[in-house]
């Protein structure tokens, strides 16, 4: 994650939570429906980006073990006060490697991520590294539909700088299904939804949402 972006997420860390409820981010809800029906109570699940953790909450209430990763330290400071896991450590997945052994989890999420990581491919190869054979991995990505403001760096990602100085990426959908492809996954479901309305701006912000299951 750049600097720039990890600063703003040690600012905002006191304030995420009720930000987000004014917002009506829906993210976590809709990550967490869509993995429900293969949730078993005991599973280890890691959480990239966890933040302040709410999108680990409804796991760890459904019974699973959560482990947390997160760039700001002050997302991790509050999360932990949560009480959600003690398992959380700073990690910049941009620049370091994710510590965990293969075959390690039964699930990854990650929300609200990948519009502030570049690049995201190397991630996808390690995800399938630490995921057990048929594991779950739930994540979430900005839309693409709009792409006012932003510029093409590569094929099928999109990059824009926001007035506070903050780097945002947005993927074409057939750039996520490649990406699953290519580190042997099995994409099961997809859904678009609206993830927030920014009152401020005047603005809906839609997401992706996908699950998809690591092939044996």
């Amino acid at each position: 994650m750049p600097e720039k972006n990890i600063q703003l997420a040690d600012r905002f860390a006191d304030d995420y939570d009720s930000q987000v409820t004014k917002n009506n981010w829906t993210g976590p809800e809709v990550l967490f429906n869509l993995c429900k029906e293969y949730i078993q109570p005991g599973q280890a699940l890691l959480d990239l980006g966890i933040g302040t953790g709410a999108s680990a909450f409804p796991f760890k209430n459904a019974g699973i073990k959560i482990t947390g990763v997160d760039a700001s330290l002050e997302m991790i400071r509050v999360c932990r006060l949560k009480k959600i896991t003690e398992n959380l450590c700073q990690i910049n997945i941009e620049t370091m490697e994710l510590p965990f052994e293969k075959q390690s989890f039964d699930m990854v999420i990650s929300n609200a991520l990948f519009h502030l990581v570049h690049p995201i491919d190397l991630l996808f190869i390690k995800i399938s590294e630490i995921l057990k054979p048929s594991g779950i991995y739930a994540f979430t990505y900005e839309s693409a539909k709009d792409l006012s403001g932003y510029k093409e760096t590569e094929p099928g990602i999109w990059q824009m700088i926001t007035e506070t100085g903050v780097t945002t990426f947005k993927h074409k959908k057939e750039y996520i299904s490649n990406l699953l492809k290519e580190n042997n996954f099995r994409k099961l479901k997809e859904k678009t939804f609206l993830a927030y309305y920014n009152k401020e701006l005047d603005k809906e912000f839609y997401f992706s949402a996908v699950l998809a299951e690591k092939k044996n």
